[in-house]
């Protein structure tokens, strides 16, 4: 057996942590030697880590729209304000 994969619940919960499935637990722990037994039994005891919740920049799906149509019509009425300003300074 793999001296890494010595303590099967901590290397679980690690890469729990770092976002594998279990899929790829159980086949790197299989190839490293453990048996489906015991690497059932790991799976079903070790928890889960929390999902992660959205932080402030990330926003709701709807949010993200809403700040990309806010984005495009600011950067209309720059662009309109602009040409405006222009034709004032060619009819000087």
């Amino acid at each position: 057996m793999n001296p890494i994969y010595d303590n099967i619940d901590a290397y679980i919960k690690e890469a729990r942590a770092r976002g594998m499935s279990d899929d790829a637990l159980k086949t790197i722990l299989s190839t490293s030697g453990w048996s489906a037994a015991e690497i059932g039994r790991a799976l079903a005891g070790v928890p889960r880590p929390p999902q992660h919740a959205p932080g402030r920049n990330e926003g709701s799906p709807g949010t993200q729209a809403l700040n990309t149509i806010l984005v495009v019509v600011l950067v209309l009425a720059a662009a309109i304000l602009g040409y405006i300003g222009y034709l004032r300074f060619l009819v000087r």
